[in-house]
């Protein structure tokens, strides 16, 4: 299961933001695709292609 909390950020660097941040958890091992798919599932704000793209970033970033 995909666990994603909202928090406070007390690092706001830019006085446009709203000061929150995502967190996030998963109990289960699950492949880049299926947590794309269960994360656009979760907020269909975003598609799955996007999520793949996201932590395609970060990945790369890490």
């Amino acid at each position: 299961m995909l666990n994603i909390k909202t928090i406070k950020n007390s690092l706001i660097s830019d006085g446009s933001k709203d000061g929150f941040c995502f967190r996030s958890s998963c109990s289960q091992n699950l492949s880049q695709k299926k947590l794309a798919a269960e994360m656009a599932d979760w907020n269909s704000s975003f598609t799955e292609a996007d999520y793949l793209g996201m932590l395609s970033v970060m990945e790369k970033s890490l």
